[in-house]
Protein backbone atom coordinates (compact mmCIF):
# COMPACT_ATOMS: atom_id res chain seq x y z
CA UNK A 1 0.00 0.00 0.00
CA UNK A 2 2.96 2.15 0.32
CA UNK A 3 3.33 2.16 -3.35
CA UNK A 4 -0.55 3.46 -3.58
CA UNK A 5 0.49 6.00 -1.38
CA UNK A 6 3.23 7.26 -3.21
CA UNK A 7 1.59 7.12 -6.10
CA UNK A 8 -0.83 9.32 -4.71
CA UNK A 9 0.88 11.82 -3.43
CA UNK A 10 2.78 12.51 -6.45
CA UNK A 11 -0.61 12.87 -8.17
CA UNK A 12 -1.74 15.39 -5.81
CA UNK A 13 1.59 17.33 -6.45
CA UNK A 14 1.48 17.24 -9.83
CA UNK A 15 -2.11 17.26 -10.64
CA UNK A 16 -2.07 21.09 -11.15
CA UNK A 17 0.89 20.67 -13.69
CA UNK A 18 -0.81 17.95 -15.04
CA UNK A 19 -3.95 19.73 -15.31
CA UNK A 20 -2.15 22.89 -17.31
CA UNK A 21 -0.58 20.73 -19.25
CA UNK A 22 -3.92 19.20 -20.76
CA UNK A 23 -5.09 23.06 -20.99
CA UNK A 24 -2.19 24.01 -22.91
CA UNK A 25 -2.27 21.25 -24.97
CA UNK A 26 -5.76 21.00 -25.90
CA UNK A 27 -5.37 24.49 -26.14
CA UNK A 28 -3.05 24.50 -28.86
CA UNK A 29 -4.21 21.26 -30.82
CA UNK A 30 -7.56 23.99 -31.31
CA UNK A 31 -5.31 26.94 -32.57
CA UNK A 32 -3.37 24.30 -35.25
CA UNK A 33 -6.57 22.93 -36.31
CA UNK A 34 -7.88 26.48 -36.88
CA UNK A 35 -4.86 27.67 -38.79
CA UNK A 36 -4.34 24.14 -40.86
CA UNK A 37 -8.41 24.50 -41.71
CA UNK A 38 -7.37 28.36 -42.99
CA UNK A 39 -4.66 27.00 -44.45
CA UNK A 40 -5.96 24.03 -46.45
CA UNK A 41 -8.36 26.30 -47.34
CA UNK A 42 -6.21 28.92 -49.01
CA UNK A 43 -3.50 26.11 -50.50
CA UNK A 44 -6.61 24.95 -52.10
CA UNK A 45 -7.45 27.93 -53.60
CA UNK A 46 -3.58 28.52 -55.29
CA UNK A 47 -3.70 25.57 -56.47
CA UNK A 48 -6.73 25.92 -58.92
CA UNK A 49 -5.07 29.86 -59.42
CA UNK A 50 -2.45 27.75 -60.28
CA UNK A 51 -3.75 25.77 -63.28
CA UNK A 52 -5.63 28.48 -64.83
CA UNK A 53 -2.71 30.43 -65.23
CA UNK A 54 -0.64 27.26 -66.23
CA UNK A 55 -3.68 26.88 -68.90
CA UNK A 56 -3.93 30.76 -69.94
CA UNK A 57 0.39 30.43 -70.40
CA UNK A 58 -0.24 27.68 -72.73
CA UNK A 59 -2.98 29.40 -74.89
CA UNK A 60 -0.57 32.27 -74.46
CA UNK A 61 2.43 30.67 -75.98
CA UNK A 62 0.70 28.80 -78.49
CA UNK A 63 -0.49 32.36 -79.61
CA UNK A 64 3.02 34.11 -79.58
CA UNK A 65 4.50 31.22 -81.65
CA UNK A 66 1.96 32.20 -84.35
CA UNK A 67 2.09 35.86 -84.33
CA UNK A 68 5.05 35.99 -86.94
CA UNK A 69 2.56 34.08 -89.22
CA UNK A 70 -0.69 36.24 -87.94
CA UNK A 71 1.29 39.53 -88.87
CA UNK A 72 2.10 38.26 -92.05
CA UNK A 73 -1.22 37.37 -93.19
CA UNK A 74 -2.31 40.91 -91.66
CA UNK A 75 -0.09 42.27 -93.46
CA UNK A 76 -0.91 41.01 -96.75
CA UNK A 77 -4.80 42.09 -96.18
CA UNK A 78 -4.11 45.31 -94.66
CA UNK A 79 -4.04 46.92 -98.50
CA UNK A 80 -7.24 45.05 -99.29
CA UNK A 81 -8.91 46.44 -95.76
CA UNK A 82 -7.77 49.59 -96.08
CA UNK A 83 -9.18 49.70 -99.49
CA UNK A 84 -12.27 47.94 -99.22
CA UNK A 85 -14.43 50.95 -97.67
CA UNK A 86 -13.16 53.41 -100.51
CA UNK A 87 -13.98 50.53 -103.56
CA UNK A 88 -17.56 49.53 -102.18
CA UNK A 89 -20.39 51.91 -103.77
CA UNK A 90 -22.17 53.73 -101.45
CA UNK A 91 -26.29 53.21 -101.89
CA UNK A 92 -26.37 57.13 -102.89
CA UNK A 93 -23.97 56.36 -105.52
CA UNK A 94 -25.61 53.14 -107.11
CA UNK A 95 -27.39 54.73 -110.10
CA UNK A 96 -24.13 56.70 -111.32
CA UNK A 97 -22.04 53.53 -110.46
CA UNK A 98 -24.41 51.82 -113.20
CA UNK A 99 -24.27 54.29 -115.14
CA UNK A 100 -20.26 54.17 -115.31
CA UNK A 101 -20.29 50.22 -115.81
CA UNK A 102 -22.35 50.74 -118.51
CA UNK A 103 -20.17 53.67 -120.35
CA UNK A 104 -17.11 51.36 -119.91
CA UNK A 105 -19.05 48.73 -121.73
CA UNK A 106 -20.15 51.11 -124.13
CA UNK A 107 -16.62 52.42 -125.05
CA UNK A 108 -15.77 48.77 -126.58
CA UNK A 109 -16.70 47.67 -129.83
CA UNK A 110 -18.77 45.17 -128.40
CA UNK A 111 -23.21 45.78 -128.60
CA UNK A 112 -24.48 45.74 -125.20
CA UNK A 113 -27.63 42.95 -125.48
CA UNK A 114 -28.90 43.23 -121.91
CA UNK A 115 -27.92 45.07 -118.56
CA UNK A 116 -30.13 44.87 -115.63
CA UNK A 117 -29.65 45.52 -111.96
CA UNK A 118 -32.32 44.66 -109.36
CA UNK A 119 -32.55 46.56 -106.26
CA UNK A 120 -30.44 46.11 -103.52
CA UNK A 121 -30.78 42.97 -101.38
CA UNK A 122 -28.93 42.24 -97.99
CA UNK A 123 -26.65 38.97 -98.67
CA UNK A 124 -25.26 37.20 -95.22
CA UNK A 125 -22.73 40.45 -93.87
CA UNK A 126 -23.19 42.82 -96.71
CA UNK A 127 -25.42 44.84 -99.15
CA UNK A 128 -25.48 44.43 -102.84
CA UNK A 129 -26.87 45.14 -106.43
CA UNK A 130 -27.38 41.60 -108.64
CA UNK A 131 -26.25 42.89 -112.11
CA UNK A 132 -27.08 40.95 -115.68
CA UNK A 133 -25.05 41.63 -118.13
CA UNK A 134 -25.25 40.35 -121.80
CA UNK A 135 -22.82 41.61 -124.43
CA UNK A 136 -21.91 40.33 -127.82
CA UNK A 137 -19.15 40.97 -130.35
CA UNK A 138 -15.51 39.68 -131.31
CA UNK A 139 -14.09 37.49 -128.68
CA UNK A 140 -11.11 39.85 -128.41
CA UNK A 141 -12.98 42.59 -127.23
CA UNK A 142 -14.86 40.63 -124.87
CA UNK A 143 -12.17 38.90 -123.35
CA UNK A 144 -10.52 43.00 -123.49
CA UNK A 145 -13.86 43.86 -121.64
CA UNK A 146 -13.81 41.19 -119.14
CA UNK A 147 -10.33 41.70 -117.57
CA UNK A 148 -10.94 45.87 -117.49
CA UNK A 149 -14.27 44.96 -115.28
CA UNK A 150 -11.82 42.29 -113.19
CA UNK A 151 -8.78 45.07 -113.16
CA UNK A 152 -9.78 48.53 -113.39
CA UNK A 153 -13.42 49.25 -112.42
CA UNK A 154 -13.28 51.33 -109.46
CA UNK A 155 -15.76 49.48 -107.50
CA UNK A 156 -16.11 46.15 -105.76
CA UNK A 157 -17.84 43.81 -108.58
CA UNK A 158 -18.14 40.16 -107.78
CA UNK A 159 -18.71 37.87 -110.58
CA UNK A 160 -21.61 35.51 -109.92
CA UNK A 161 -21.85 33.81 -113.56
CA UNK A 162 -19.69 34.13 -116.08
CA UNK A 163 -20.77 32.23 -119.17
CA UNK A 164 -19.64 32.24 -123.70
CA UNK A 165 -22.42 31.76 -125.98
CA UNK A 166 -21.93 31.17 -129.31
CA UNK A 167 -24.65 32.14 -131.71
CA UNK A 168 -24.68 32.23 -135.56
CA UNK A 169 -26.22 35.46 -135.63
CA UNK A 170 -24.53 37.46 -133.02
CA UNK A 171 -20.99 35.47 -133.28
CA UNK A 172 -20.05 35.13 -129.79
CA UNK A 173 -21.53 36.75 -126.36
CA UNK A 174 -20.91 37.06 -123.09
CA UNK A 175 -23.38 37.14 -120.15
CA UNK A 176 -22.19 38.22 -116.46
CA UNK A 177 -24.09 38.21 -113.61
CA UNK A 178 -22.28 40.33 -111.44
CA UNK A 179 -22.68 41.65 -107.70
CA UNK A 180 -22.17 45.54 -107.26
CA UNK A 181 -21.14 45.26 -103.29
CA UNK A 182 -23.02 48.33 -101.35
CA UNK A 183 -20.88 49.80 -98.17
CA UNK A 184 -24.27 51.73 -96.52
CA UNK A 185 -27.28 51.01 -97.56
CA UNK A 186 -30.02 51.89 -95.54
CA UNK A 187 -31.25 48.05 -96.00
CA UNK A 188 -27.81 47.82 -93.28
CA UNK A 189 -29.01 49.92 -90.55
CA UNK A 190 -32.56 47.60 -90.32
CA UNK A 191 -32.90 44.97 -87.29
Amino acid sequence: MNSFSNLKQIFKANSNFLFYFLLVFSLLLCVWQTINFFTCDKIAALTEEQEELRARKEQLTEFTSRAAEIENEWNDHRETLDNAPAIAARASEVPFVLADLEKMINSYPVTLDTFRAEEITRVEEYDMVSITINVSGSTTFLQRLLKTLEEDFSYLLQVEQFAWITCEIKGVSMELKLCLIVADSTIAALP
